[in-house]
């Protein structure tokens, strides 16, 4: 929560600006036609839910586990900036809660994780109308802030058990992002749906890959769909020709 009052408080302050900033054309509202003013975009907050899991698996051998999606949240600020028709970049700073379930014989376990992310994407979209179609594309940087843990059940001899450890393994990660959705233009701002999926690159859990048992390879997959309100900042477009 106090992550959200972070962001609430700088989608003010931004709110502000460009409030005093802009011009007194309120009819260009849509993201479409030449900006002669330079650059120019959105700023707002996002929110969403998605299901995660982590793919275990191992160069040398096979992984005897069985893993399934846990169900997260996710919010944040956002911004968009456009620097030519059709083309921009999409920052965002969000908390986002990851995990994985394995599913042992007699039970399961349960790790549930927060992380701070930070995506740098491109964007592009089409359409020169309120509705614009939009993608997605980029990396992004992860944090390891917290970490909550259930055992229900018992670790049978055998069984292939990994818990994430932050003393030992890996607390800052990156990872690719794709997604796409619809941009609606209001008066009052832009509401913005996207779907999409994230994988790490890096690997969560660390592994000495001669000497450990543990698998090499441990990547965060998050499936999501998010919510976006966006206020303009800047300069708006010149949108004459609509």
């Amino acid at each position: 929560m106090r992550l959200f009052r972070v962001f609430i408080f700088i989608a003010a302050c931004l709110s502000g600006v460009s409030v005093s900033g802009q011009e007194t054309d309120k009819t260009a509202t849509a993201p479409t036609g030449s900006s002669k003013g330079g650059a120019w975009g959105y700023f707002g907050l996002r929110g969403g839910a998605h299901f995660s899991e982590v793919l275990f698996s191992d160069t040398f051998r096979p992984v005897n586990m069985q893993t399934s999606f846990v169900y997260g949240k996710q919010y944040g600020a956002v911004g968009k900036l456009f620097l030519a028709e059709h083309a921009g970049i999409q920052v965002e700073v969000n908390y986002i809660e990851k995990g994985y379930k394995q599913l042992l014989d007699s039970g399961f376990y349960t790790t549930k994780m927060n992380y701070l992310e930070i995506p740098l994407l491109m964007n592009a979209y089409l359409g020169k109308q309120k509705t614009q179609f939009f993608v997605n594309m980029g990396p992004y940087l992860e944090i390891f802030l917290n970490q909550k843990d259930e055992l229900q059940g018992v670790v049978k001899e055998g069984e292939e058990f990994y818990r994430f450890d932050p003393n030992v393994d890996r607390t800052i990660g990156y990872g690719l992002r794709a997604s796409g959705g619809l941009n609606r233009l209001f008066t009052f701002g832009l509401l913005q749906l996207e779907g999409g999926l994230e994988v790490t690159i890096s690997d969560m859990i660390f592994s000495n890959r001669l000497l450990s048992t543990i698998p090499d390879s441990s990547k965060h997959l998050v499936g999501f769909v998010s919510l976006a309100y966006m206020i303009p900042i800047g300069k708006k477009p010149d949108t004459g020709g609509q």
